[in-house]
């Protein structure tokens, strides 16, 4: 075997989703390497669609049941969705539960009655699928210069999709700016990702003060939202139009021929292989190379420890994707740096290294991440949850609101007990998370993320309530705020408490 047709072996392992390898979904980094900069300069002769999908309530039955069982209704989802779709269809995970589907030969006439085939399998698998529904969106390549403006056009929808619980029967300004607060109230709640804890009136007291302060600053004073210049995340693209144009291609097809595999030199498919088992916004390994090499390596011999991103949401929906994987690598990056210089703890870089003993940081994704080291490897755990304490010290900047946490202890890892043991851990971060974010619900910083959220709302009201300026108009906007967050903090409690009863009905 020439290794060439090694190298093409060793891809195909990473290319695909672990878990829907079957299904030919691509992985989030063979998106980002190939399918994202082949798309880049979209023509004038093009004429093809993506479809963006994000799941609504698994987050619900990962509670009620377990992460296994969400991963089931994913992958019976997308195997129902893909056969309503054209066989070339090309399908790829954006990130956790959200993915794209990119649609050859699709005007935009066609988008709806896909979308609609894509609701009508569902529906008629509901049982099955324990009532999970999609959100979706489509956006023809005539509308944006890129699939990356169309995918982010996409999201920006499906947030509001997801986000909308109000009737739209009102048309008036008041009506309006009541869907505008009610969109902003939900979309904040939900990405401050309390894991579960309710909304408390204590809690609610806090964010009103913060949200008639915020008012009062920009009626009063004009007060404007914080933005960020971390809007550029420096994913560098390692390959000539050419290279991609062949990739794609070879990718894409059904039958690939050895003539097609000698076509790609074998420097580029040395440069595949590394993008598809790293994280290029931090540079260290990803999950798919987790999940499909390291693991079945591991065998007892490793011990890991879990990190987690606060406010992770809550920063892409401020700022932007983009913004968040620029803040979150800077964080990562002095994390790594700490553990090199100071506890001496040396990361490898060779993908497929023969070596035993050796130290690995790995990227899980959405803001989570694992130090894995030999179980014999002698480390202060001590330290290093000093280090992501004093990491986490108050900062009135929104720009430093992301912050680390992670597990107490190192925890032996094998290929049985992975998945169990990373949800366990995720889960205790994620109690550690709601007790930071309660801690500094009445700072500065949580005023200005709500204005930040909230501002269209604001604006709107300043530009299309007559006479916005008097007190009475000011009262009536204060107490209308007063009531969508009541409205929206029940409606999420209710569900909160719904999901409880059922888990605990579960359990018994």
């Amino acid at each position: 075997m020439t290794s060439k047709q090694s190298l093409f072996n060793l891809i195909k392992e990473f290319i695909y989703s672990p878990k829907l390898k079957d299904l030919n979904v691509f992985s989030k980094q063979y998106l980002n390497s190939i399918i994202l900069p082949h798309f880049s300069n979209i023509k004038n002769e093009d004429n093809f669609s993506c479809i963006c999908i994000d799941f609504n309530k698994l987050n619900d039955i990962n509670n009620l049941y377990d992460y296994k069982t969400g991963d089931k209704i994913i992958h019976y989802s997308l195997s129902l969705i893909k056969s309503v779709l054209p066989s070339n269809t090309i399908c790829a995970r954006l990130g956790g539960d959200e993915f794209v589907f990119i649609i050859d030969n699709c005007s935009p006439n066609n988008i709806e009655t896909i979308i609609e085939k894509m609701h009508s399998v569902l529906d008629k698998h509901d049982k099955e699928l324990l009532f999970s529904t999609i959100s979706a969106y489509g956006v023809h390549c005539s509308e944006k210069n890129s699939i990356s403006e169309m995918i982010d056009k996409a999201d920006f929808k499906i947030t509001e999709q997801k986000n909308n619980f109000v009737k739209r029967s009102s048309h008036s300004e008041w009506g309006i700016l009541k869907n505008k607060l009610t969109q902003n109230l939900t979309s904040f709640f939900k990405s401050l990702r309390l894991y579960k804890e309710p909304i408390t009136i204590d809690f609610l007291k806090s964010l009103y003060v913060h949200a008639i302060s915020s008012t009062h600053d920009f009626l009063e004073n004009d007060f404007k939202p914080v933005t960020s210049e971390l809007n550029d995340s420096n994913i560098i693209n390692n390959f000539s139009e050419d290279d991609l144009n062949k990739i794609y291609s070879i990718f894409s097809k059904d039958d690939i021929s050895y003539k097609d595999i000698n076509s790609v030199s074998e420097n580029t498919y040395s440069l595949l292989l590394s993008d598809l088992t790293h994280d290029k916004i931090t540079n260290t390994f990803s999950r798919n190379y987790f999940v499909n090499y390291l693991i079945d390596n591991f065998k007892d011999k490793y011990k890991i420890k879990y990190f987690s991103t606060s406010f992770f949401k809550l920063y892409n929906n401020i700022f932007s994707h983009n913004a968040t994987d620029v803040k979150n690598a800077t964080m990562i990056n002095d994390l790594v740096s700490y553990l090199e210089n100071d506890l001496n703890i040396q990361f490898t870089k060779d993908i497929f290294s023969k070596k035993e003993d050796i130290n690995y940081f790995i990227s899980l994704g959405a803001g989570d991440y694992i130090l894995a080291l030999p179980s014999d490897f002698n480390v202060d755990n001590k330290k290093i949850n000093n280090y992501i304490a004093s990491s986490r010290q108050d900062s009135s900047e929104l720009e430093d609101m992301l912050k680390l946490t992670c597990s107490q202890d190192f925890h032996s890892v094998n290929n049985e007990n992975y998945e169990d043991l990373l949800v366990d851990l995720s889960n205790e971060c994620k109690y550690i998370k709601d007790n930071y974010k309660l801690s500094i619900i009445d700072k500065p910083i949580i005023k200005n993320s709500l204005f930040n959220i909230i501002y269209d709302s604001i604006d709107y009201y300043n530009n299309n309530i007559a006479n916005s300026n008097t007190i009475k108009q000011k009262s009536k906007f204060i107490n209308l705020l007063s009531e969508v967050m009541i409205e929206v903090s029940s409606d999420l409690n209710k569900n909160l408490i719904q999901n409880k009863k059922k888990e605990n009905d579960f359990n018994k």
